[in-house]
């Protein structure tokens, strides 16, 4: 799973069922079943899945020990989730109460953490979606392999891209980037963070640096990596390229994105396309074909969730749309749009609001378990600075021996071993400020 070869870790997982099966051990047939069912479940059909979660509870009574039943609830509540019924998913996993306790994780938490986000996401419950991540951040940093420390970073970067917190998404997930070439060797995840460090700068504004980023990510290969991928690049390419004017370019993105979508079996993203063949049409003067097209987009976005397509795609077509209206003219259609799509402007903007509220009273929550001392917190905010020990001892009046014990007292309360790990930590939760210069401190 480190390595994102999925081949192998299915190659294993059956290896691991033939053998508890030829064993005749009901608890090795259990882990084995259950095992599969829980780490290769995205690889494998959904029945068999099932199957082996079946297996798994016949042979559940001959087991003992306590996180059997745990594990079941867990793995089943899984299932329910990719069958699409989110919120009896997201039931079950808010009903399980978390096994870790203060100087004592349990990293089973990670994946009742995990099912509770997603099911958030999809159903829009911002409160328990935000703390669920800021948690799972917290817990992952400390234990369990780092694919899943990195895996929460991105989906909380792309939570906070959809309230508008582009800035702070891009500042967690760089971090990351900065040491993970180096520690996992898993494309997929890499992939995932450097695509959602490109929307945020995207969404920053930072329009020149983004087309930059995604022309290197389909350099890399990385739009190849998988059907999701392909349609984040190249959507987001054909969006940028359409802002800045290069049709031709454009209509390339378009293309690929839209390949991409048919494979992905959902609407929106199709919906996405449309809008895309919409502006570029409104662009060139042909108000006929942008309204047909951008008409064919609506459709396609009722067909899905509500606010699965980005909510400011909403409004944007809704503006292209009315101004094509008036272009024909069709002043009674263009008004009617333009009071739609300035509702869904509202809803988009009460949406950013809550989850604003949302992330913050998450970030507190996390933040009141652990407890800096003002001495921590100042030995901290100057290392964040990149001073050493002997030089925030000097700041401070203290003796470089006095900073280190400081530092090191802040890394237990966080549980992390490396100061530059606690530090980016700590201000993640708020509990220090980013270094900006003499006013920071």
């Amino acid at each position: 799973m480190q390595c994102a070869d999925n081949k192998r870790l299915l190659m294993l997982c059956h290896q691991a069922v033939q053998r508890a099966d030829r064993s005749n051990d009901s608890s090795c047939v259990f882990w084995a079943h259950l095992s599969r069912a829980l780490l290769a479940q995205r690889y494998q059909p959904l029945e068999q899945s099932r199957e082996d979660l079946a297996m798994a509870s016949m042979c559940a009574t001959q087991v003992r020990e306590p996180r059997a039943q745990r594990l079941l609830q867990i793995c089943e509540a899984s299932l329910w989730l990719r069958d699409g019924l989110h919120q009896r998913a997201f039931d079950r996993f808010s009903a399980m109460p978390l096994a870790s306790e203060p100087g004592d994780d349990d990293p089973d938490d990670y994946f009742i953490l995990y099912g509770m986000a997603q099911c958030a996401a999809r159903l829009h419950h911002l409160e328990p979606l935000f703390d669920a991540l800021y948690t799972n951040l917290r817990l992952t940093e400390r234990t369990g392999p780092p694919v899943r420390h990195a895996v929460v970073t991105a989906d909380l970067a792309s939570a906070l891209i959809s309230i508008g917190r582009a800035s702070e998404a891009l500042e967690l997930i760089d971090d990351k980037l900065k040491r993970a070439s180096a520690r996992w060797h898993n494309p997929l995840l890499l992939g995932y963070m450097r695509i959602q460090a490109a929307i945020a700068k995207y969404a920053q504004g930072r329009v020149i640096d983004a087309h930059n980023d995604f022309l290197a990510l389909v350099h890399d290969g990385v739009a190849d990596l998988s059907r999701s991928f392909a349609f984040q690049v190249h959507s987001n390419l054909m969006g940028i390229c359409i802002q800045r004017g290069l049709h031709e370019e454009a209509i390339r993105s378009a293309q690929q994105a839209r390949a991409a979508a048919g494979k992905l079996q959902r609407s929106a993203p199709l919906g996405l396309c449309h809008q895309a063949a919409g502006f570029l049409a409104h662009a060139q003067g042909d108000s006929v074909r942008a309204i047909h097209m951008l008409e064919q987009a609506i459709v396609c976005y009722e067909q899905d969730l509500p606010f699965t397509a980005p909510m400011n795609a909403h409004v944007d077509l809704g503006a292209v749309l009315s101004e094509c209206h008036v272009a024909e003219p069709r002043p009674e259609l263009a008004h009617a749009r333009h009071r739609r799509f300035f509702e869904i402007h509202r809803r988009r903007t009460d949406y950013a609001s809550r989850g604003q509220l949302a992330a913050f009273k998450a970030r507190q929550s996390v933040a009141a378990c652990i407890h800096l001392s003002d001495r921590e917190r100042e030995c901290l905010s100057w290392s964040s600075a990149g001073k050493t020990a002997w030089e925030v001892g000097g700041i401070l009046g203290l003796s470089e021996w006095t900073v280190v014990y400081h530092i090191e007292k802040a890394k237990r309360k966080f549980g992390l071993k490396r100061k530059r790990e606690t530090i980016a930590q700590a201000i993640s939760l708020g509990l220090i400020k980013p270094y900006r210069g003499k006013e920071s401190v």
